[in-house]
């Protein structure tokens, strides 16, 4: 509904009033006929009263649907209205009708129902929750104000008519002190409801009916006492009181209707209004005691219908109900400055708290703050060794890269390094050393650089350093070399001396690297040939190692799918009896064929294989392989007699815990004879962190398969392990063949391996020969085996069925 909407019936009821005023001053004030008069008001007395009561039943409606409560309040309006306008209507009838003065009559009877049920709906609204001594003071109050007004009346209303007029009926007198005592109840009501039960949002209506209620008590008032004494006409200006009451009960009806949706059962009383109220409350006993004092003076000078000694009592009763009140007043201040006192030292007392609680908070903020630091430098920072971590590292170059864009004189430089023996030390000495010792190491790299550059640790033994503002390539180079001197006195921990080397990975700030991570994985790429060129030193980034670690991460991926795609395939080198010159074996030689790279040499791959780890599973599907194809050569050729295969195995492999029990079921799977199976291994795999229990030896032995050390004089060439390892056959590297014809030297060292291999009983076996002259120096030092060009190239499987085996049986 629209504010103009819902102002219609407001603006036509204010319309209707209007008409009805205008009319009444028309017809009643200005008209001289008083028969006219007579009807006029005796007519509009009922019309104007229904108007009311109709608006009071619908506002009664409408409050209904928002408060049930409220709504009870306004219906016993309504029906206190309706007395009044089947009083008006009797009232009407009779002197109209039937031309008889109606006072008394039955008409009265509906007037005083009036008085019950308006006291009943004041007390039906709603009413502000208070103790007990709030309601004992209001009924002290409301006492002295009733004892006051009822000797107001009795002196000026009711007692002088009374006792001029003696002669007057029983009903007279009834009504003359009913109306009295009604309208006493209407104003006690009123007192009530303007104090305690005016709503902020209701209360506009009820000052309406308040004021009505008023108009009322005087009106009736003065019928009373017009009535007694005989002096009452109707259509008297006397009647326009009541009229003015039914107006404004209409008005406020209509008001209640429009505001009947915004008010809810758990609106507040207004507070104002009850401030307003208890305020006049406070003095209403002590005003009435001195109207009855200036009746008592009054009394003492001209005769009163209530005597000097009665108003005495009455004096008296109301200053004992004025002291009773100023008693209980005096109570509540007391108790008032108590909660008061109590509520002080509360405050005093949670002020103590509350300043301890700050204290105590101050504290919490001042250890929140140190906390959050250490968060902070520990996000930033290693934990160990209290260095810049990789975020923080990554951050300063990418300012670095920045910078460098904007001033392209200002050069940086990046050292990658990693430290050369950390897990042997950390695996042997215990975590504790190792930890210690990546604290000085992050020491002497701080001593290292300058205060402007950064030194962060990214995690294990690797470090990376940021050298900014480098003019000239030499200065990043300097600073790595005088790291690597650095790192050469030992470090001393817990009274012990530890040598450690490192790998340096420099990369010399370029135009074009666009972020950090670039330049990382340049300077590890970099670092990691540092490694493989023999560690302890350093290596500058080209972007040919890019290329050849890119090429090897292409031989990583390409690797894990060889053997389930049928990449790979043997090719096998015989290897002949220099006495006889008849093939005694097969050397097994891995070969790939990728799709994609094509074919390539194992010197290619193996290395790779090597340092993922394939090259177990690798070097399993080899043996397997090697095996099957040597059994079915001797089912395809029975005459060949006893050919050995000699199968290269890797040192991650043969150091694998179920190494001996996979050989077994190969060669179960295969069929082949063990003694036909000769395993080549490396120094590598004797020595070192990978040197094998002497058991895994012993039982390849009892098993009967064949032991030869592969590449011999290119490793360690310790004496020491051939001993107490059951070793059968010594291959000489191809190196020391190749330098056959080339000096003295070599010769006596080939003739030196050859005489102490026969020494300790066992066989030598020499590849890579290619010369006539080769042949005859190994067959004249009395090596037994040989393989290579000259013989005869790596054969694939089927060259070797059609050229190689038929004549080997022939022979045989």
């Amino acid at each position: 509904m629209t504010e103009k909407t819902r102002f219609r019936p407001f603006i036509l009821t204010c319309l209707i009033i209007f008409l009805v005023i205008i009319f009444h001053i028309i017809f009643i004030q200005l008209s001289l006929d008083k028969d006219v008069r007579m009807v006029v008001s005796d007519v509009e007395a009922p019309l104007v009263g229904l108007g009311s009561l109709i608006a009071l039943f619908l506002a009664t409606n409408r409050t209904k649907q928002y408060s049930k409560k409220l709504a009870r309040a306004w219906f016993f309006l309504a029906l206190a209205q309706l007395c009044t306008v089947l009083g008006d209507t009797i009232w009407a009838v009779l002197q109209l009708g039937f031309h008889i003065y109606p006072y008394p009559s039955i008409a009265d009877l509906f007037y005083l129902l009036y008085y019950p049920l308006f006291f009943v709906a004041v007390v039906l609204f709603p009413v502000q929750k208070h103790g007990s001594s709030y309601w004992i003071k209001r009924t002290i109050d409301f006492s002295a104000i009733s004892i006051g007004l009822l000797a107001v009346f009795w002196n000026y209303l009711l007692g002088p008519s009374i006792i001029t007029h003696a002669d007057v009926s029983f009903q007279d007198c009834f009504l003359a002190y009913a109306y009295p005592i009604g309208d006493l109840l209407i104003l006690w009501g009123m007192l009530i409801l303007t104090y305690n039960r005016l709503h902020e949002r209701a209360g506009g209506p009820l000052v309406l009916i308040s004021i009505g209620a008023i108009v009322m008590v005087i009106t009736d008032s003065a019928f009373v006492v017009q009535s007694i004494i005989g002096t009452y006409k109707a259509g008297d200006i006397l009647d326009s009181g009541w009229l003015l009451q039914n107006i404004l009960i209409w008005i406020a009806a209509v008001w209640q209707i429009m505001i009947a949706r915004k008010i809810t059962e758990t609106d507040k009383i207004s507070s104002t209004l009850s401030d307003a109220a208890n305020t006049l409350f406070s003095y209403y006993p002590v005003i009435w005691l001195l109207v009855v004092i200036g009746m008592m003076y009054q009394s003492s000078t001209k005769s009163l219908p209530m005597s000097y000694h009665q108003l005495t009592l009455v004096a008296l009763l109301i200053w004992v109900l004025v002291v009773l009140r100023q008693i209980i007043s005096n109570i509540e201040i007391r108790r008032l400055f108590n909660q008061v006192d109590q509520s002080i030292r509360m405050v005093k007392k949670q002020s103590v708290e509350l300043e301890t609680a700050n204290q105590v908070l101050g504290f919490e903020i001042a250890e929140r703050k140190k906390a959050e630091e250490r968060l902070a430098f520990d996000a930033l920072h290693d934990f160990l060794t209290h260095l810049p971590n990789r975020g923080l590292f990554l951050d300063r170059l990418d300012m670095a890269i920045n910078h460098t864009k904007r001033y392209e004189k200002d050069a940086f430089s990046v050292l990658f390094l990693d430290l050369d023996q950390f897990k042997q030390i950390n695996d042997t000495k215990g975590h504790s050393v190792g930890d210690e010792l990546l604290i000085q190491v992050a020491q002497r790299l701080r001593d290292c650089v300058r205060v402007s550059d950064t030194v962060a640790r990214l995690g294990g033994d690797e470090f990376i350093i940021l050298l900014e503002n480098v003019d000239e390539k030499e200065n990043a180079l300097l600073t790595a070399d005088r790291i690597l001197r650095e790192f050469r006195p030992a470090f001393e921990i817990c009274g012990e001396k530890i040598y450690i080397s490192v790998s340096i990975g420099v990369v010399i700030s370029l135009a074009g690297y666009e972020n950090s991570s670039d330049i990382l994985r340049d300077a590890d790429i970099a670092m990691y040939h540092a490694k493989e060129a023999g560690k302890s030193r350093f290596e500058v980034f080209n972007p040919e190692m890019r290329t050849q670690a890119i090429h090897k991460v292409m031989i990583e991926n390409e690797l894990r799918y060889a053997i389930e795609y049928n990449e790979f395939y043997l090719q096998y080198q015989p290897i002949y009896s220099l006495k006889t010159e008849n093939i005694t074996g097969f050397e097994a030689l891995i070969r790939w064929n990728n799709p994609r790279l094509g074919v390539l040499s194992p010197g290619v791959f193996i290395p790779v294989a090597e340092e993922t780890g394939l090259i177990i599973e690798i070097g399993y599907w080899v043996l397997e392989e090697a095996c099957t194809q040597l059994k079915k050569w001797f089912d395809l050729f029975p005459e060949l007699g006893e050919l050995t295969m000699n199968v290269n195995i890797s040192g991650r492999q043969f150091a694998q815990p179920d190494f001996i029990r996979r050989l077994m079921e190969i060669l179960k799977k295969s069929g082949l004879k063990p003694e036909l199976l000769k395993l080549e291994i490396t120094e590598s795999v004797l020595l070192g962190e990978q040197q094998t229990d002497s058991n895994t030896f012993e039982e390849l032995k009892k098993i009967g398969i064949h032991l030869q050390i592969d590449d011999f004089g290119t490793g360690y060439s310790s004496l020491s392990y051939i001993q107490h390892i059951p070793v059968d056959t010594i291959k000489i590297d191809r190196s020391f063949i190749a330098e056959v014809g080339h000096g003295q030297k070599y010769l006596e060292l080939i003739h030196a391996i050859i005489r102490m291999a026969h020494s300790l009983g066992m066989d030598t076996n020499a590849e890579g020969i290619e010369t006539l002259e080769q042949k005859e120096v190994l067959r004249s030092f009395g090596c037994n085996y040989g393989q290579g060009y000259l013989f005869s190239k790596p054969l694939d499987r089927k060259q070797i069925e059609k050229d190689l085996l038929p004549v080997q049986g022939q022979i045989l």
